[in-house]
């Protein structure tokens, strides 16, 4: 058995491995602009603060995304949980005359409703949760869109500055980052959400409660994606309603960064894989948008990127389970010679 200090060091080497990542991103991006456009990643101090802004809300969107994700379960009504905080909590916030944080908890707590009252249909019905999520998503963009059609606006608002504030944003996703390592790595509910997720059989064999973890996971799914929707209307301005699954698309602003984060697993916990891959897309968007291409040749690149890096890090393990399968099997011959 390995000493306690050599765990450690195992962890922390494991996780320079996946900071290199970052790293190499934005090494490779920078080179690519200086030298084709003449121009460096980061020249103003408006680039670093969109930077900060973006990587905080999609970090936030990412951890929303992979709770129930990883566990099996894809919420596609997650955006229209992102809808009800901000359509209707934000909202009312804004009809009572509340201040930014005061609309910033509005939000948060109907978003919150809005998951749990999908865990608790989860929970009780136990209908697929995709095909529950295209339900769900249907009638919480209608029951947005009627409350408030013409969206949710704070550009123009007095006092709201503070939500589309860089150093706002900033506290807010690392607090959540400190929160989400504590609450999942060092914590009860923790421990029977990774035993979950590593066998729901052997979980309910331990005695786990299994649904009642789910419906917390969607509680807190809902709160989060709607905090990040309200952070990210604070420097857009503006949230737009939508309709006819339309919300689905929202929610899965942190789908890509979460993908690779899964498969960053090898080298750090998820909670922590999350930011490292956020970080890693939002150097690569900023590279391309410095070249003004169209969206749809930005998501062709990004899509690409990311499936090239799948294939390689599927190949990656096959090979090393293939060489640990071969030294089991020379062990075991060797073993039988003697």
């Amino acid at each position: 058995m390995m000493s306690n200090s050599k765990v450690q060091f195992t962890k922390l080497k494991n996780l320079g491995k996946a900071l290199l990542l970052p790293l190499g991103m934005f090494l490779i991006v920078e080179l690519i602009c200086s030298i084709t456009i003449s121009r460096h990643l980061f020249e103003t101090s408006i680039d670093i603060a969109n930077f900060f802004r973006s990587s905080g809300v999609t970090i936030i969107s990412a951890y929303a995304l992979s709770i129930n994700m990883s566990s099996g379960r894809m919420d596609l009504s997650l955006g229209a949980q992102k809808m009800v905080g901000c359509m209707i909590g934000g909202n009312i916030a804004l009809q009572l005359g509340l201040g930014p944080l005061e609309t910033l908890l509005f939000s948060v707590l109907f978003g919150t409703l809005a998951g749990l009252l999908v865990g608790v249909i989860f929970i009780s019905v136990r209908m697929p949760a995709m095909v529950l999520g295209i339900g769900m998503a249907l009638v919480f963009e209608a029951i947005s869109v009627a409350f408030a059609n013409e969206g949710f606006q704070l550009y123009g608002q007095s006092n709201m500055g503070l939500l589309g504030n860089v150093w706002f944003v900033s506290v807010i996703a690392i607090a959540c980052m400190i929160c989400m390592i504590v609450f999942m790595q060092h914590s009860k509910f923790g421990y029977h959400y990774n035993a979950i997720r590593g066998s729901q059989r052997v979980a309910i064999s331990s005695g786990i409660n299994t649904f009642g973890n789910a419906l917390v996971c969607y509680a807190i799914c809902g709160g989060m994606i709607s905090l990040a929707g309200v952070l990210e209307t604070g420097y857009t301005g503006y949230f737009v309603p939508a309709l006819n699954m339309s919300s689905t698309a929202i929610a899965f602003s942190g789908f890509v960064p979460v993908f690779l984060a899964m498969t960053l697993q090898r080298f750090c916990h998820l909670t922590i894989a999350i930011p490292i891959s956020v970080i890693t897309f939002r150097f690569l968007s900023m590279g391309i948008n410095l070249f003004r291409l169209p969206s749809a040749a930005s998501s062709v690149i990004t899509m690409s990127l990311l499936l090239v890096f799948l294939i390689v890090t599927g190949q990656f393990n096959r090979n090393k389970l293939k060489k640990a399968l071969q030294k089991r099997g020379e062990e075991a011959a060797e073993g039988s010679l003697i």
